[in-house]
């Protein structure tokens, strides 16, 4: 899904994408570890709500950019 000329979030096995770029491309990668966060994420809220307000900060980042 792209969310921006310069955001794109896809949902694929994270070696398998970064060993498409070259060393130092990415500036940061959110990922899944293979064992999951589970539902509940450490600070107590659902693991839902985290990257919902993950998807917000980083939309109101790019509108302020």
């Amino acid at each position: 899904m792209k969310i921006t000329d310069k955001i794109t979030i896809t949902n694929e096995d994270n070696m398998e994408l970064m060993s498409r770029y070259p060393d130092n491309y990415f500036d940061l990668a959110i990922v899944d570890p293979p064992y999951g966060l589970g539902t509940k994420t450490t600070d107590g809220g659902s693991k839902k709500n985290s990257q919902n307000k993950i998807m917000n900060d980083i939309r109101r980042n790019n509108k302020n950019n």
